[in-house]
């Protein structure tokens, strides 16, 4: 289908979104219009002044509709500035009529410029709805700033690599705003946190980043981190960080040493921060043995392990009072589907009453639940509370329903 049709305006409002497809109200100069956009880096947001490129087709169920193949951020038209608020804030067609009167025509330049003092004058316009109009506004300028940006740079990539940049910088725009432009040409390789390292790579070269650039390698020790933590490994040792890092970056001749250096010289600067972890008897060991025996791990991983060790070392510590209960109790205790604990799910509710801290593990159908139904409604009956705690929504409500 051959793309001849192109309407701008401001978008009024989201009929739809979903991963895949979007359809929205385009107010253009002269009418309303459906536009439907089938690819997530085309997606939009309510107040986006954009220029839409494709083609016009007729639904039965929807009628006259532009099917986007592409679209551009632009700067707000004079024409397009009682859209553009009112999509914005909600503002009345009164309130934007008495504004557009009021600067019949500078009010851009008033916005642009963040002249609250003026916009606040006008009646029905307080000082927190101006200063919501010239936000709104510095967002849509740092868009179609971010749009001239990229097209700066996406001249020599092909078109999937292109959307795929595309969409992780949109995602970025929504964390960084107008400061987008200035974070990226800072350190491209912050699309990473929004994508990939082959994404965030693909921009830093097309930005013109030498690979030997300090930001790739600390990028690359970032992916190797998470990669390994999504494996479920928390710490990560030299050698495997050396391994994973030549194949990422295409570099055999990568020496720990340099990956130190450049995380010392990082940290100095505020931008990264990596917890190197070292045995205990480290001191016994020679300069290269202590440099091989370290290990790498995420700040926030490192945080919540070490409050998780010392919880658990704390309640050991604490010794508390065993919950004893007669065998004969626990042997003709009956859970509600009148069925009795087996031995091991009995050694397993004396376990739990007796020790601070313990361990109930088994694959789906051994019994955890009823050992859990059990320990929980002894305690509560020796006079205690009972706190329990789930990683997820769902869980919590399976747990309250097995345990009343």
């Amino acid at each position: 289908m051959q793309s001849t049709d192109i309407a701008t305006g401001t978008v009024t409002k989201i009929i739809f979104t979903s991963n895949d497809k979007q359809v929205i109200n385009l107010s253009t100069k002269r009418s309303i219009v459906r536009v439907v956009f089938s690819s997530p880096e085309l997606h939009v947001e309510e107040r986006d002044h954009i220029r839409v490129r494709g083609a016009f087709s007729f639904s039965e169920m929807y009628g006259k509709q532009l099917l986007a193949e592409d679209i551009t951020f632009t700067s707000v038209t004079h024409e397009l500035i009682g859209d553009f608020i009112r999509s914005g804030v909600g503002v009345g067609e009164a309130t934007v009529e008495r504004l557009m009167k009021a600067f019949p025509d500078d009010l851009p330049q008033r916005i642009a410029h963040n002249d609250i003092d003026a916009l606040s004058s006008i009646p029905r316009v307080s000082r927190s709805l101006a200063t919501t109009i010239c936000n709104n506004w510095r967002q849509q300028e740092g868009k179609v700033e971010l749009i001239s940006f990229m097209e700066s740079v996406f001249h020599e990539l092909n078109e999937k690599d292109r959307s795929q940049i595309r969409l992780a910088v949109k995602k970025a725009f929504m964390v960084y705003r107008e400061n987008t432009v200035i974070k990226l040409k800072d350190d491209p390789y912050r699309i990473w946190a929004f994508s990939t390292f082959k994404c965030a790579d693909k921009l830093a070269i097309a930005m013109g980043l030498d690979s030997s650039d300090k930001r790739r390698l600390l990028c690359s020790v970032e992916e190797v981190l998470f990669k390994h933590l999504k494996s479920g490994s928390t710490q990560v040792t030299p050698l495997v960080f050396k391994d994973d890092l030549a194949k990422i970056l295409g570099s055999e001749k990568l020496e720990i040493t340099e990956i130190f250096d450049a995380i010392k010289s990082a940290e100095g600067e505020g931008k990264i921060r990596i917890v190197i972890t070292e045995p205990h008897d480290s001191k016994k060991l020679n300069e290269i043995e202590q440099l091989y025996t370290k290990k790498f791990s995420l700040p926030g991983t490192s945080l919540m392990e070490n409050y998780v060790s010392q919880q658990l070392q704390e309640r050991i510590a604490k010794n508390i009072l065993p919950i004893i209960v007669e065998e004969s109790m626990l042997a003709s205790y009956q859970l509600p589907s009148g069925d009795s604990l087996s031995d091991d799910q009995i050694k397993a509710v004396h376990l739990v009453l007796q020790n601070a801290v313990s361990v109930i593990s088994g694959g789906a159908g051994s019994g955890k639940t009823s050992i859990l139904y059990c320990a929980n409604d002894i305690i509560r009956e020796k006079g205690s509370d009972v706190l329990q705690v789930a990683l997820s929504g769902k869980a919590s409500q399976r747990l309250m329903q097995q345990t009343n």
